[in-house]
């Protein structure tokens, strides 16, 4: 009897024994598990960060362009109405030029 009791001792404190192994394997596997999230946000937030400032640079380069593009576009419609303008204007501008100069 004393042999059973002993036995059924030496099965509980194996058993204890591994309940503590375990409960230190799910401690450190927990540990690792929040590192590497840490690490994976850590990596995640560069990847955001650079992704943002990719992704401004290459709309700031397409504000430049549309900016550039349309004030070409106006300074050439100003250009041609100047010139129209100019070509209209000279009849006028010899007209008050006689009338200024007496030779109506």
């Amino acid at each position: 009897m004393e042999e059973i009791i002993r036995s059924i001792r030496e099965a509980e404190a194996q058993a204890e024994e591994l309940l503590r192994q375990a409960a230190e394997r799910a401690a450190k596997a927990e540990s690792d598990a929040a590192e590497r999230a840490a690490q994976i946000g850590r990596a995640s937030e560069a990847d955001c960060r650079k992704l943002r400032e990719t992704r401004l640079a290459a709309a700031r380069q397409r504000a430049e362009k549309e900016y550039s593009d349309t004030v070409s576009a106006e300074k050439a419609k100003a250009t041609d109405e100047a010139d129209a303008l100019l070509l209209t204007s000279e009849l006028h501008v010899n007209r008050i030029v006689r009338r200024i100069c007496g030779d109506r």
